[in-house]
């Protein structure tokens, strides 16, 4: 304890200061190599003893890859350059990646000239963690873990850019579960999501990796993908339907499902997917209309293999 007859230096506080923080702290020379390393920032090297890493350089301790980036943004703080809250990564010693925010500044002599450099790096992985789950829930349907509506727009709009771009066609699936209402209010809430994460997963089994999968609300999904061969559109749209025909069992109860599918051509059918989300929505309820179970494709597809 410091008490009042205890009188400290101001080296004293300093060195009190970076014994007791939990931050990487460092200082190096102008030849790069370390002169002090923090008790935190030698169990991150797994460095026992603090004269292990004294006149080492980050060539002797990382990769060529990270020394490299680290010794080029030394150069700058040894030119008299002063970096703020650097984010970077790296990797533990369990092999999990890690973040970082980092500031450096030179250290000066009394002819104010550079003799060194201070750096202080602060674990900023669970900040950074948190902001992914808040991005991911702001962009994902909560029940089935699908894209939600926004998210789906904002990747549509790259997905038809890209695709305008490279001349290729895109077509958006606009599906309804047919009769859904009649369970979820026979059968209770908890079933109806039941049932429709079931949905949810087999469209994931449908459809490939880089099609873009959406809960649009209620018992409807959206499927945006881009295919040059129309045959492949067929293809997908049987797919679904006889996966979502395999029974589904809720608390011992039974039910056999179908869906409806309306399907629209970009850029034929329109040019944006608030366009072709409106185009697939009216060909959807024609299928109702037909009876269910079916899918109605927009007149604009023609079956041919590799439509251009």
């Amino acid at each position: 304890m410091i008490g009042k007859h205890n009188k400290m230096s101001g080296n004293d506080y300093f060195l009190f200061f970076l014994e007791s923080s939990s931050d990487f702290i460092y200082f190096k020379d102008r030849d790069f190599r370390f002169t002090y390393a923090s008790r935190p920032f030698l169990d991150l090297l797994q460095i026992k003893n603090l004269e292990d890493i004294i006149g080492k350089s980050d060539f002797d301790l990382f990769d060529e890859d990270h020394a490299a980036h680290y010794r080029q943004v030394d150069k700058d703080i040894l030119a008299g350059k002063v970096i703020d809250s650097l984010q970077e990564t790296y990797f533990d010693q369990h092999g999990k990646l890690c973040w970082i925010s980092t500031s450096k500044t030179p250290i000066f002599n009394d002819s104010n000239e550079i003799i060194g450099m201070f750096g202080i790096s602060r674990d900023i992985t669970r900040i950074k963690e948190l902001e992914a789950e808040t991005t991911k829930l702001a962009q994902t349907d909560n029940l089935t873990g699908l894209c939600n509506r926004n998210s789906f727009l904002q990747q549509s709009r790259y997905t038809l850019n890209l695709a305008q771009r490279s001349g290729s066609h895109a077509y958006l699936f606009f599906i309804d579960v047919d009769r859904f209402k009649g369970i979820n209010d026979t059968y209770g809430h908890p079933c109806g999501d039941a049932i429709l994460k079931e949905i949810a997963s087999r469209l994931q089994l449908s459809c490939r990796k880089s099609d873009c999968i959406a809960r649009y609300g209620g018992d409807e999904f959206l499927i945006l993908v881009t295919e040059n061969d129309s045959l492949g559109i067929q293809t997908l749209a049987r797919k679904i339907h006889e996966l979502n025909s395999e029974t589904i069992t809720y608390e011992q109860t039974t039910f056999n499902l179908s869906c409806s599918i309306g399907v629209a051509k970009f850029p034929t059918d329109a040019e944006n997917a608030e366009g072709l989300i409106k185009v697939a929505d009216d060909l959807m309820y024609e299928a109702k209309k037909l009876g269910k179970n079916r899918t109605v494709f927009s007149p604009q597809i023609v079956f041919t293999s590799n439509d251009n």
